[in-house]
């Protein structure tokens, strides 16, 4: 039991050693400024890439509040990493939507792709019956 424990808090916390140094990387490649706030505003183009930037990181975020919580027994630890995620789908949802506001061709390739997936599914369920 003891080395299931070291094994478990072993991987929790590579996983979240992981995750902040891609989080660094992708903050320090993502932003033009660095980590200090810009001497100039972000053009159109430099603020479209920060939201999707942004979107990333919120559901990187996701991922690994759900990994966390899927790798402990600790009901309220559990409890408060699966709101937290669901906040983080929120604040996906803000930012996409933001997105599509400053750039509407971006919802369409949104839509192509749904109608995409949609193909797929009508056509595996006609290969069912």
């Amino acid at each position: 039991m003891q080395k299931k424990k070291i094994i478990i808090i072993s991987v929790i916390s590579f996983i979240i050693l992981a995750s902040i140094g891609t989080y660094i990387k992708t903050v320090h490649f993502g932003n033009p400024f660095g980590v200090m706030k810009a001497k100039r505003n972000f053009t159109k183009p430099e603020l479209i890439r920060a939201i999707r930037l942004m979107i990333a990181a919120e559901y990187e975020a996701v991922q690994l509040y759900m990994q966390v919580a899927e790798s402990t027994d600790n009901q309220l630890a559990k409890k408060v990493l699966i709101d937290i995620a669901d906040e983080e789908r929120v604040h996906a949802g803000e930012f996409l939507k933001l997105l599509i506001h400053l750039d509407p061709e971006e919802e369409k390739h949104y839509k192509e792709g749904y109608k995409e997936v949609q193909e797929m599914i009508e056509e595996l369920e006609k290969k069912k019956k």
